[in-house]
């Protein structure tokens, strides 16, 4: 139970830090790439835009696959597209890092509501 509730822990932090951490760097990013500030709002668009999109699919996803494999796969899109925004060289490699980060965000709430609520209801109930 414990493994799980830290599990749920984590993943709700890097969804925040995601969804965040790019609003503070907005300036900085804008001054060290050398572009205006409209480019920059797909930056943030992007991200959401590709998370409502995919919704509804990561649910069909989750109920054909599972909702832990389809947690699991959300994770590695967000890691992996983390990792390689990192490293984009312009705002458009980083604006497509950044809509695959919003497909992974979507992965993680499959299914409407959360996986981890899911997770944390059969520990709850296989723990009595």
């Amino acid at each position: 139970l414990y493994i799980v509730m830290l599990c749920i822990a984590i993943i709700l932090f890097i969804d925040n830090v995601d969804v965040n951490a790019l609003n503070i760097a907005l300036p900085s990013i804008a001054q060290s790439m050398g572009v205006e500030f409209k480019i920059l709002e797909w930056l943030v668009n992007a991200y959401f835009v590709f998370a409502a999109a995919f919704f509804v699919f990561s649910g069909y996803i989750s109920d054909r696959f599972g909702i832990r494999n389809t947690l699991c796969l959300g994770i590695l899109l967000i890691l992996i597209s983390s990792c390689f925004a990192g490293f984009a060289n312009n705002a458009a490699e980083l604006i497509v890092w950044r809509s695959i980060q919003g497909i992974g965000y979507a992965f993680t709430f499959c299914d409407y509501s959360p996986p981890y609520q899911a997770m944390l209801l059969i520990s709850l109930a296989n723990a009595r």
